[in-house]
């Protein structure tokens, strides 16, 4: 007997991992926005869909010219 996948086949696609993360309510408003911002006619955007986007738009940023803010540098 052949067994059966369940969910979407993926064809040609890197395989992909679910995570879980925490978040304030103001970031998860902020996300909310975002998705909401960049959604297209007939097309919503999940939060996932804009968590994507915005990790790739990090990732492919320029060094040294990214949105974030320095991390606290310490013993001064």
């Amino acid at each position: 007997m052949q067994t059966v996948a369940k969910g979407r086949p993926v064809e040609g696609a890197e395989p992909t991992t679910q995570i879980a993360i925490r978040v304030p309510a103001s970031l998860l408003a902020q996300l909310d926005a975002f998705a909401a911002e960049h959604a297209q006619p007939g097309l919503a955007l999940t939060r996932s869909d804009a968590v994507r986007m915005i990790m790739a738009s990090a990732f492919d940023a320029p060094k040294g010219k990214s949105n974030q803010p320095s991390s606290p540098r310490k013993g001064r």
